[in-house]
């Protein structure tokens, strides 16, 4: 009997009865195969209107969620994905008016498939010493009610159908009003993906270290929150035996040899600037020298020091060197930075996790401002590094550092954000922080986890929302915090919650542009806009 409570709390619940229904029907369906040739004609017409029926609301949920996920929800009724609080509201949003209609359709769908269940077990399955005799008084049976099976079928048929045309005019009328104004991702973010790409192998396999055999690097990459209209990387290097505690300064821009762009060299450092922690800006140098190929001199620690030492703010700095990468892309070395406000004496602090400023008293270390900030500038260094060496996964707070004291006030030390990398010598080993694939697995068969960098990424904004540490591998305490989030509003719940659930209607791909492009739009430009809204009030 169709479970009453279903009936009364909207669509997701008869969803799920009519599919756990329907999933009983396929086996009872079976027994009559071995009935005589009018039964197998019942047969094949309740197989018939079942798959209709499944099928349409396959394609309802497609609207709303990924093919991966609605497969495996039309499979299994207890999927994780079927408790999931905004699910109905989703189904209720993409249906609009005509909501009511399809849950009274599904209703009437759903009791025509129960009757026919019903009747179907009324019969037991035959076994190998059942005698004939029964078996043709069975058959008799059913052939005698053939109406009563006909009329059901013929129910289930009608209430398919409304579905159906609910669902074809909900689609004519969604794509009429298809948004033509959503942003697709700054081409910007990509060649920096490919920069740091070829800037990482560089230092970690083509580096030359021509001062000590044993020496190791420390590379800090500064993370931001611009666009990447002018694509550039700005990170720290230390040498740990000849210079430790002083970090050099690299910037690394990029010129398009295809449309022999030179718009990224760097001019001379605007007057009063006395130190190589200053902005660099990149006007036009056609023509200017770029220095040797690093892909055949490596880099070599000794004259980068220098050269990021002596550089001069009255004239423009000479470049460290090049290295083309892929889509005809030229990567040039600087010494400097480029658009970052980092102050001079950055380096007399030790980085700090920024997980260890969870402990403290949120007002006291970050504003609400600086926290939207932080949440912008995670989100576009994801998007910009996920494929690469430099992005961290699981514990996101644990591997991002900022150049501020323990406890201090971090609000105006944004640009200092960065992520850290050590690179060996050529006896060395670098251990990067990985989750073991034992986990990712445990994580998507068991909890519904369907992308673990989005995920992450969610469950760090969750942190930076509550001001307060979360464990990653809790995920069941991640949904229930997420679920009920009480900072920043409902705006700021759902970015969270559509990270958490990579609930973005494109699958869980990061390298589908039409994800990449979901993600910018609802949960970047609706955090500058939440942003926006806390800095006027």
């Amino acid at each position: 009997m169709t479970d009453p409570i279903s009936l009364a709390l909207g669509v997701v619940p008869l969803c799920i009865t009519a599919i756990g229904i329907s999933c009983q029907l396929s086996s009872k369906i079976k027994l009559l195969r071995h009935y005589q040739k009018e039964i197998g004609h019942i047969r094949m017409k309740l197989k018939i209107q079942q798959e209709l029926f499944l099928d349409q609301i396959e394609l309802i949920l497609l609207k709303i969620l990924d093919e991966r996920t609605v497969l495996d929800m039309i499979r299994d009724q207890t999927h994780p994905q079927w408790q999931v609080s905004s699910l109905e509201e989703k189904i209720k949003s993409y249906l609009g008016s005509r909501y009511d209609r399809f849950e009274e359709a599904l209703k009437e769908a759903t009791t025509a498939i129960e009757s026919i269940l019903k009747k179907i077990s009324t019969f037991a399955e035959l076994e190998d010493k059942v005698p004939l005799t029964k078996s043709a008084r069975d058959a008799f049976r059913i052939a005698f009610k053939k109406q009563d099976y006909l009329e059901s079928i013929e129910a289930l048929k009608d209430s398919i159908a409304e579905i159906k045309s609910i669902r074809e005019t909900t689609n004519e009328i969604q794509s009429s009003h298809v948004a033509t104004n959503l942003l697709p991702l700054p081409t910007g973010y990509e060649i920096v993906r490919s920069m740091s790409s070829s800037l990482y192998d560089l230092l970690q396999n083509g580096a030359s270290c021509d001062t000590n055999n044993d020496a190791r690097h420390n590379l800090k990459l500064l993370l931001n929150s611009t666009d990447e209209t002018d694509p550039n990387l700005n990170m720290f290097f230390e040498h740990k035996l000849l210079f430790q505690w002083t970090l050099l300064p690299i910037c690394a821009s990029c010129r398009d040899l295809a449309h022999n762009d030179t718009r990224h060299s760097p001019k001379r450092l605007r007057k009063g600037h006395t130190n190589y922690y200053s902005t660099i800006l990149h006007p036009n140098d056609k023509g200017k020298q770029v220095g040797e190929d690093l892909a055949k001199t490596g880099l070599k620690c000794g004259n980068l020091a220098v050269r990021c030492k002596t550089f001069s703010e009255s004239s423009p700095p000479e470049s460290i060197g090049f290295l083309d990468i892929r889509n005809k892309q030229r990567l040039i070395l600087y010494p400097g930075l480029q658009g970052l406000k980092v102050d001079p004496d950055t380096h007399r602090c030790a980085p700090t996790a920024l997980v260890d400023y969870l402990r403290f008293p949120v007002y006291e270390v970050v504003s609400d401002t600086a926290r939207i900030k932080l949440g912008i500038t995670l989100v576009k260094s994801m998007l910009k590094y996920i494929s690469t060496p430099w992005w961290p996964q699981g514990f996101i707070l644990s591997e991002v550092y900022i150049f501020r004291g323990e406890g201090e006030d971090i609000s105006s030390h944004l640009d200092t954000l960065h992520l850290v990398k050590d690179t060996p010598s050529a006896t060395g080993n670098c251990s990067p922080s990985f989750i073991s694939l034992e986990s990712i697995q445990d994580a998507m068969r068991n909890f519904g986890i369907r992308n673990i960098a989005l995920y992450s990424l969610g469950v760090a904004l969750l942190q930076i929302g509550l001001w307060n540490n979360v464990r990653w591998d809790d995920h069941v305490l991640v949904r229930q915090k997420a679920e009920h989030l009480p900072c920043f509003g409902k705006r700021y719940r759902k970015v969270v919650s559509k990270l958490i659930w990579c609930d973005f209607s494109h699958g869980e791909d990061l390298n589908n542009p039409k994800l990449l492009s979901a993600i910018f739009n609802e949960i970047i430009i609706e955090l500058d806009s939440l942003l926006r809204i806390l800095s006027i009030t």
